[in-house]
């Protein structure tokens, strides 16, 4: 864990020297982008993808949640016995997050996500009710470094790190269950004025049941086509660590954007009855 903090500490050092060199006029003769391709001009692709939301710009974003998890399981009794059962989870959650760009190609953000999480587990004359409480805490920073150079099969690139943390609550005991850091290499390719394809691939110390497990912590990975249908509606298809996910995101005013997904998952194969489904509505609001 201590090597994974180094690393951490290590590239955001190397992100905040970066942001600096982009912020001072002194060395505005440097320029790591290639101006051939034209940004993400549209509110809704440029606060999506591997974009920053911009030099001096503050971003307040909130979300409520809704987290299910349907499985079979079986209960070893007292009297040495077998029962096959359900097991229900149910959480319900709320979230904020912050992004601040300091510069045009740096961010820094922060969010903390809260859950009452209740789970009903039914053997027949059994039944075993639980209720927890969870946060998670995380801070972390983006550097947006390629634009691209004009070939829509020539992706935008954005490398992403943070740590993030998980605290909770179970049967009136406080636990911490892990700190984490984490790392992403972020692309986007331009597929005309209104469609792109945005993929992801990093590490994430965290333990997840939809990762896969490596050497160095679980890969993450993400795959999404977005559709502009208008100027003030985006809409965006694909996978993100296991799950399949559909996202909608609506430009209601031009310091405003509403949000709604869902997402279904079978987090330990689909021969174990292990379905997730996970749904969520939320805003998007540029402060400044």
């Amino acid at each position: 864990m201590k090597k994974n903090h180094k690393t951490l500490v290590s590239a955001l050092a190397f992100f905040a020297a970066v942001a600096l060199v982009g912020v001072n006029p002194a060395n505005a003769q440097i320029d790591l982008l290639h101006q051939t391709c034209q940004p993400d001009t549209n509110p809704l692709l440029a606060t999506s993808g591997p974009n920053t939301v911009g030099a001096g710009h503050l971003q307040l974003s909130g979300a409520l949640t809704w987290d299910y998890l349907g499985f079979e399981s079986t209960l070893h009794t007292l009297e040495n016995d077998y029962q096959q059962g359900k097991n229900i989870y149910n959480n319900y959650g709320a979230g904020v997050s912050l992004r601040y760009g300091l510069g045009q190609y740096f961010e820094l953000n922060a969010s903390v996500d809260g859950a009452y999480s209740h789970s009903i587990s039914n053997f027949g004359d059994t039944i075993i009710n639980e209720y927890g409480k969870a946060f998670s805490p995380c801070i972390g920073a983006k550097f947006y470094f390629y634009q691209g150079g004009g070939d829509p099969w020539v992706p935008r690139m954005a490398l992403a790190a943070g740590l993030s943390t998980l605290m909770s609550v179970h049967n009136g005991n406080f636990y911490i269950n892990y700190i984490a850091p984490r790392l992403d290499l972020q692309f986007r390719n331009r597929l005309g004025r209104r469609w792109t394809l945005d993929y992801s691939v990093g590490v994430d110390a965290a333990p997840t049941r939809l990762g896969i497990r490596s050497k160095y912590g679980f890969i993450r990975y993400s795959l999404f086509t977005r559709w502009l249908a208008t100027d003030r509606l985006l809409f965006s298809a694909g996978v993100e660590n296991g799950e399949g996910r559909l996202e909608m995101l609506y430009q209601a005013k031009p310091d405003l954007q509403l949000s709604a997904h869902a997402a279904v998952s079978a987090i330990a194969g689909f021969e174990m009855g292990m379905l997730q489904t996970y749904a969520a509505v939320g805003v998007n609001w540029m402060l400044r």
